[in-house]
């Protein structure tokens, strides 16, 4: 992974990106975990995410300045 990846994954909301739900659900397509946030209240149109130093972060994250 190059710099500029890792610090994608950088997550300032305290949650490594690599570990967060939403993360993984878009960035490895995994089914289960997609069932599961929409059982926990998350819209499915709204389970997308690349990491806080992304560029793509959606509004139930924090948008890095």
């Amino acid at each position: 992974m190059s710099g500029k990846n890792k610090k994608a994954l950088l997550g300032i909301c305290g949650v490594y990106c690599g570990a967060c739900s939403t993360c993984r659900v878009y960035n490895d397509n995994d089914q289960v975990l997609f069932e599961w946030e929409i059982k926990m209240g998350m819209p499915a149109d709204e389970i997308y995410y690349e990491g806080c130093g992304s560029k793509l972060v959606n509004k139930w994250c924090v948008k890095l300045p």
